[in-house]
């Protein structure tokens, strides 16, 4: 049972890697693509949470300033998380170390960011240590470990884009409300950075995957910064969908299933006391741009999309005073959007496949 679920899960994989293709090259959509969409996430059907292992613990730290993790064997690969506490509001440098001293990762333990390192395979437990030399850090959090997938991935979302993706996503959150909605684990990686253009995220996108190729879906939205740089449209437009197109290039060639949202609704007042045009914001780069490569990377999505245009566009309080990024209220929104149309497709059909029993839960 256990090596028919892998080659299904392979077959799956190339050919959702084929189709992401497909979109960059934007051809005409297969037949076979709304099936292969609709399976998105038999890959995740697996309870990926290790036993004898650990989820969402808080682990407090000790005056050696190391934090023993315990790695259950496994005959995959091994993720483990961590993050700051919730009352962390700074950066600290942190390096993680095998017990025999070989370093595993280096990095910056960052508020409201989770961390993630993978441990090799092993037929017997061994033991981790996460080491952060800053005395204003007492205690890590979201500390869990998980099997991956043969091929290294598993229920992990990988964020990329600009500041209201940054702001919006957070992996407590996130793992809460699809716990709740459908009964899943997921870890969300939030890698979006402020102030980013597509240009950006292209250029620094292989090392981002590179650095977290656990993940199975990234979920993108950027272009804004474009945007606002290149309005009103067709200004930009040009370099905007070179840039997509090779931002879904890179992903599908990591073997990785990307996701691009609907550009969000940029509420520009160029002339003060009157409304803002729709037509001199973001609307007509949606429709010209996102949208093509949407339908034709993934039609099962499409006909749902990721609609963060139209979330935004609708709910003109989800807002900030700048008609850009979000209120607090917006950026939960936001977050929440992404989660339920691409957990919709995710769950929904590991759910009907009968492999792994999960159901949306109203």
């Amino acid at each position: 049972m256990r090596q028919r679920s892998v080659a299904k899960r392979q077959i799956l994989r190339v050919g959702l890697i084929l189709l992401g293709v497909a979109s960059v090259a934007l051809s005409t959509p297969s037949t076979a693509a709304p099936d292969a969409c609709a399976l998105l996430g038999i890959a995740s059907a697996h309870d990926w949470r290790l036993e004898p292992g650990i989820s969402d613990q808080r682990m407090e730290v000790p005056a050696s300033r190391r934090v023993g993790i315990r790695v259950p064997a496994s005959k995959t690969p091994t993720l483990v998380t961590f993050a700051a506490p919730a009352e962390q509001h700074h950066t600290a440098r942190f390096v993680v170390r095998e017990r025999a001293g070989a370093i595993l990762k280096r990095g910056s333990l960052t508020p409201r960011r989770l961390q993630t390192v993978q441990v090799p395979a092993s037929a017997t437990e061994r033991w981790i240590a996460v080491e952060v030399a800053d005395p204003r850090v007492t205690a890590l959090a979201d500390v869990g470990t998980y099997r991956l997938d043969e091929d290294g991935t598993g229920d992990a979302w990988l964020f990329v884009g600009a500041s209201i993706q940054a702001a919006a996503i957070d992996h407590r959150r996130f793992k809460a409300a699809a716990q709740a909605r459908f009964g899943t684990d997921p870890i969300a990686i939030n890698r979006a950075v402020g102030g980013w253009t597509s240009g950006d995220l292209r250029d620094a996108l292989p090392a981002i995957l590179s650095a977290h190729s656990e993940a199975r879906y990234v979920l993108i939205h950027i272009g804004g910064n474009d945007v606002t740089g290149s309005r009103p449209y067709p200004g930009g437009a040009k370099a905007l969908a070179d840039n997509l197109r090779a931002i879904l290039t890179i992903v599908t060639a990591a073997g990785k299933i990307p996701v691009l949202g609907r550009l969000s609704y940029r509420r520009y007042e160029d002339r003060p006391g009157q409304p803002p045009r729709a037509s001199r914001g973001s609307g007509p780069y949606v429709e010209a741009l996102y949208d093509p490569l949407i339908a034709r990377g993934c039609p099962a999505i499409a006909e749902a999309p990721v609609d963060l245009y139209g979330l935004t566009r609708e709910q003109p309080g989800l807002l900030a005073s700048d008609g850009v990024h979000l209120t607090e209220e917006g950026s939960e929104a936001f977050e929440r959007r992404w989660l339920l149309t691409v957990g919709g497709v995710v769950y929904r059909a590991l759910g009907e496949e009968g492999s792994g029993g999960v159901q949306p839960r109203p």
